[in-house]
């Protein structure tokens, strides 16, 4: 998916030029969220029989959350020493 896709109001994100950039992997696990949390109320409620798991069938794929981890950055030598020590 695009940012755009299945969207009915664009215009904000066409001035920020957006429109057709892929999903960021938060926003991917975001889209599965919604429905894990809709099947996870139906059964609580009892409205529908518990066939399957919405938190392991509609879990965010393994590849989507290695890309949302933590993103390091190398540090200059000069900087990480005028924070490490008095000075």
């Amino acid at each position: 998916m695009t940012v755009g896709d299945y969207s009915q109001w664009t215009a904000g994100m066409r001035s920020q030029g957006r429109i057709g950039k892929p999903l960021t992997p938060q926003a991917k696990s975001g889209y599965l969220k919604v429905p894990r949390a809709f099947f996870r109320d139906l059964h609580e409620w009892e409205w529908i029989p518990q066939r399957f798991n919405p938190a392991h069938a509609l879990r965010t794929p393994r590849s989507v959350q290695a890309l949302m981890g933590p993103d390091p950055r190398v540090i200059a030598d000069d900087i990480w020493a005028s924070s490490c020590g008095p000075g």
